[in-house]
């Protein structure tokens, strides 16, 4: 599981600065050639979508992996110790 999680955000990050490097030739301000407006428009779409997917990957990694630290704890065995006296009461495996 942890592997998928680190697969998910190595693609998040590469997709992201992919995506950034298509906007930034996809700035009005820069010409390469004899680039036309709707190419132009194209690459922005592009590196919309990509910054999307990216952001997907993120959240769902960090998801995927939040939800596996709180199943680890809540099924792991923890003691807990109350004030009284020393007393001792272990929450056992659920």
């Amino acid at each position: 599981m942890l592997q998928a999680v680190r697969a998910l955000m190595i693609v998040g990050i590469v997709l992201g600065a992919i995506g950034l490097l298509v906007s930034i030739f996809a700035l009005k301000c820069i010409r390469i050639g004899s680039m036309e407006d709707s190419a132009k428009a194209n690459m922005t779409l592009t590196s919309g979508i990509m910054f999307i997917i990216s952001g997907l990957c993120a959240i769902a990694g960090v998801s995927v992996f939040a939800n596996m630290l709180v199943t680890n704890f809540w099924m792991s065995t923890a003691n807990m110790y109350t004030g009284m006296g020393g007393m001792v009461q272990t929450v056992q495996t659920r």
